[in-house]
């Protein structure tokens, strides 16, 4: 499961998480309609993509990493146990 959400306020961060759960939509991922979120602190720039648990390498080699340079948007990726196994939290910032 994906969960994705955009900078409050961010017009185009919100229309990229959309074009984003299109395409894991079209992959077969279960996608949430992306929501909006309130940051507390600095603003976030890029993609901020936080796992459950290490997605496979083949996972990684074969769809995350060529769409994600194709797309041309800075990423920070990392884990958080709390979001379980086979979970994923993507927050769109600014570009």
């Amino acid at each position: 499961n994906v969960k994705m959400s955009a900078t409050m306020g961010d017009a185009e961060a919100f229309a990229f998480a959309m074009q984003l759960k299109g395409l894991f939509d079209e992959a077969g991922w279960k996608v949430e309609r992306p929501g909006q979120v309130v940051l507390n602190g600095a603003p976030i720039k890029g993609l901020l993509i936080n796992f459950g648990s290490a997605p496979s390498p083949q996972l990684q080699r074969d769809f995350l990493d060529p769409l994600l340079d194709t797309l041309g948007y800075p990423r920070k990726v990392g884990f958080d146990k709390n979001l379980g196994d086979g979970n994923c939290e993507i927050l769109v910032g600014t570009k």
